[in-house]
């Protein structure tokens, strides 16, 4: 799914009346920048505190990779690749049953 799509989702479900009358009456500019907004949030989380969950979909987590010997795939020639961060996410259990 895009981002596009996701705010296309989003608004078709606001306007079948499934939450708030006040939801509903966002319009797709304002969705697109509360996901922004959200995702830009969840993102400052993870800087700060290492993570971030959400009970029923899972948690985002950011892990260090230590450095490893790697080799250049021009030269052949052996090198150490540094150390790095990535981020990791594990589903809950109920993102796992869908």
């Amino acid at each position: 799914m895009t981002r596009k799509e996701l705010v296309t989702a989003l608004r078709d479900r606001l306007s079948e009346g499934e939450q708030s009358p006040a939801l509903a009456q966002l319009s797709r500019v304002d969705l697109a920048a509360l996901i922004d907004l959200t995702f830009e949030t969840i993102g400052e989380a993870i800087a700060a505190d290492g993570r971030f969950s959400q009970p029923g979909f899972g948690t985002f987590s950011a892990k260090t990779i230590p450095p490893r010997p790697g080799r250049n795939p021009r030269t052949g020639e052996a090198i150490m690749v540094g150390e790095r961060r990535s981020i990791a996410f594990r589903p809950s259990d109920r993102l796992k049953a869908l």
